[in-house]
């Protein structure tokens, strides 16, 4: 069975977008226009709206590489659409992840950010391949089967409308590993662990997001 039926999941762009503290949905920019106002954006502190995930050549695979994108809606590789799973703690329970991190963000919400080129769902979503470290590449993988897919929105880490994503397969989690966005505004996206000077988080590992459009 998988996560999503699991948990009753569904496309839930605006859940997410109160829980990153992020924009309503805009004109202009970086979905495209079929894939519409459920569309999720997400970029990171370093760069700003001006670059985007996008997936490597548009190809809908599994193991397909993720990199940072100029903005474009005419760019189907840049859409996302978002699906809220669960509690850290309903999954927890459920065996999806491990019970250090229950015992850190228990209350905060997993998602899957599945990939939807001009609205099509494609049954990917952003992950890993295997458990994240350092380094670890972020892939299309297969939605709603293992922990590998889910990002949980680090709460207490807000900062400036910006705040971590946690992998779901992290075991690590005093320093966790989280979604970076890399050295330059077209780097691929990798997993890492969480990095703090004088309690300050990265800001290539801080994540903001706008629905629909982006301006």
């Amino acid at each position: 069975m998988s996560i999503k039926r699991r948990f009753g999941a569904a496309g839930v762009a605006l859940a997410l977008a109160l829980a990153l503290g992020v924009a309503a949905p805009q004109d202009g920019g970086a979905a495209t226009p079929s894939c519409g106002p459920t569309c999720y954006s997400p970029y990171s502190q370093d760069y700003g709206t001006g670059s985007i995930p996008a997936v490597k050549n548009g190809t809908a695979s599994t193991g397909e590489a993720i990199d940072l994108a100029a903005l474009s809606n005419s760019n189907s590789a840049e859409d996302w659409n978002p699906d809220e799973i669960a509690t850290v703690s309903g999954l927890e329970a459920a065996g999806l992840v491990s019970s250090g991190l229950d015992q850190n963000y228990g209350n905060d919400m997993a998602y899957e950010f599945q990939y939807a080129p001009r609205g099509a769902d494609s049954g990917l979503c952003m992950g890993v391949a295997s458990a994240a470290a350092d380094n670890t590449a972020v892939t299309l993988q297969a939605c709603g089967v293992t922990a590998d897919t889910l990002w949980i929105v680090d709460s207490a880490g807000v900062s400036g409308g910006y705040l971590p994503l946690i992998n779901g397969s992290d075991t690590n989690f005093s320093t966790p590993y989280v979604l970076e966005a890399g050295s330059s505004a077209t780097s691929a996206l990798v997993t890492y662990t969480l990095q703090a000077t004088n309690g300050i988080l990265a800001t290539s590992q801080m994540w903001n997001a706008e629905l629909g459009d982006l301006p």
